[in-house]
């Protein structure tokens, strides 16, 4: 991996850290023929998606909801900003692709600062019928949904939520 930048960025254009970092950790992991890739590969997930579907049906739940990111987003231009979570510290983050379960994300609000924010549900094999319903029912009730200020629709379209 080269760490050399290649060409001067354009105006207001910054480097991320965190992106930079997590190449960093991927280069320096075991390749995919190391013996502890593979058990976590075949045994691993397997266990992760055993474990969730016991506790769904330890606790009788039809799904998980968790937020989408474990950060508000940024605005374009603003420097990047350090999250000592990193983002597959979240719960919600990564369950879904290692159970293989379906998760919708539907809006859930917007930071003090205007950014929108998403809520996840996270279901069970062959559950997605129920998150849509989930959802949709999450968007009726908290109408978290609105006309992005920045970015108006094109001349001709129309929303309305």
């Amino acid at each position: 991996m080269s760490e050399k930048i290649a060409s001067a960025a354009p105006a207001g254009i910054l480097p991320n850290p965190e992106r930079l970092a997590g190449y960093r950790d991927e280069a320096a992991t075991p390749p995919p023929t190391n013996p502890l890739y593979i058990a976590a590969r075949e045994q691993g997930r397997a266990f992760v998606k055993a474990s969730m579907q016991a506790i769904l049906a330890q606790d009788k739940l039809d799904a998980l909801t968790c937020a989408t990111q474990t950060r508000p987003i940024q605005k374009i231009g603003e420097a990047p900003r350090s999250n000592s979570r990193r983002l597959y510290g979240n719960f919600g983050l990564g369950i879904a692709s290692l159970t293989g379960w379906p998760e919708l994300t539907v809006p859930a609000g917007f930071t003090t600062e205007g950014l929108p924010v998403g809520i996840s549900f996270i279901g069970a094999d062959f559950s997605e019928m129920k998150l849509l319903a989930f959802g949709y029912a999450f968007e009726q009730a908290t109408r978290a949904i609105r006309q992005p200020a920045t970015t108006p629709p094109l001349p001709g379209d129309r929303f309305s939520y």
